[in-house]
């Protein structure tokens, strides 16, 4: 089955040149009851735990192994006047569209082809976000046992929002972060020093100099004990950067045979229309020939109308 989603962006030039998304922890994210439970959740996820873990215990367990995951989020709809100034930089930025596959495994579970280039299929989960009032989930999925129970929450507190965010028509991917394709954090002096201290070797950015790309965050070894090493630096470095405020950046490389469509905002610059238009930009794109958009206000109506210009 196909699908096609959309993404508001500020930054639509540099994915151009680079097709790559952020995956984005949920402490980042702009909705501050992102994979958060509240105390009754907690309490009812202790009965399932038989009083192995308090409950200060246990909300370090659930921020721990939900820590480890990011959220790239698309939309259904690429015309939300909303989402066009809350996202794609009021309307100077734009609206990427992409095209890909689909399909259910024997649980049911949705799994991509053709979108996300490298990632493993038990390294995401991708779904439909669901809205409702209350944050409590519903009273069955506290019925399996052990760890189980707590993979079912996560993926409920994952895939489920207020309904104040209901015009987002969201789908999301839940993506372990430490399988990325490109990590970044800042280029300062201080994370220069906690990455040395760290073990973790970096580089300068080709497209950014004021980032720092790690190039051994991925390193996975065959002997556990460097591989848990490696894994329990990557949980400092988030740990840290988190309680600091400052960001780290985990993207994803996108498959451009996906990428079916662009779509300029209404007051997109004019030397963004010209980097698009008239330089070699798209011409790794196999899909965009008829299929870049420019915006424009209705004359009768509150909606955006889109007209063809390359």
């Amino acid at each position: 089955m196909k699908v096609k989603l959309y993404k508001y962006t500020p930054h639509l030039q540099s994915f151009l040149e680079n097709p790559v998304l952020r995956c984005t922890p949920s402490h980042d994210l702009n909705d501050p009851f992102e994979l958060q439970p509240n105390a009754k959740t907690l309490d009812s996820l202790s009965k399932v735990y038989s009083g192995s873990y308090g409950i200060n215990d246990l909300t370090s367990f659930v921020d721990v192994r939900t820590s480890d995951s990011g959220i790239i989020s698309l939309s259904e709809t690429k015309s939300n006047l909303l989402m066009w100034p809350h996202y794609a930089n009021e309307h100077k930025g734009g609206v990427i569209e992409f095209t890909f596959d689909i399909k259910f495994d024997n649980e049911q579970k949705m799994l991509q082809r053709g979108f996300l280039k490298s990632i493993f299929d038990n390294k995401y989960l991708f779904d439909r976000v669901k809205y409702r009032l209350e944050r409590e989930p519903d009273s069955e999925l506290f019925n399996a046992s052990g760890f189980e129970v707590f993979l079912d929450l996560k993926s409920h507190l994952s895939f489920t929002k207020a309904e104040a965010w209901s015009y987002e028509k969201e789908y999301r991917f839940l993506c372990e972060l430490h399988s990325a394709d490109v990590v970044c954090v800042n280029n300062s002096q201080e994370l220069i020093n906690l990455l040395t201290s760290l073990g973790l070797t970096f580089k300068v950015s080709d497209l950014n100099s004021k980032l720092l790309v790690i190039t051994n965050y991925n390193d996975n070894s065959f002997d556990l004990t460097v591989d848990l090493n490696h894994r329990l630096r990557r949980q400092q470095l988030l740990s840290v950067c988190r309680d600091r405020s400052e960001s780290i950046f985990h993207f994803y490389e996108v498959d451009p045979k996906c990428i079916t469509g662009v779509y300029l905002g209404c007051k997109s610059p004019s030397e963004l229309k010209h980097k698009v238009l008239n330089t070699n930009v798209l011409d790794k794109f196999d899909n965009l020939n008829g299929r870049v958009f420019d915006s424009r206000l209705s004359r009768s109506r509150y909606e955006l109308s889109f007209e063809e210009i390359a």
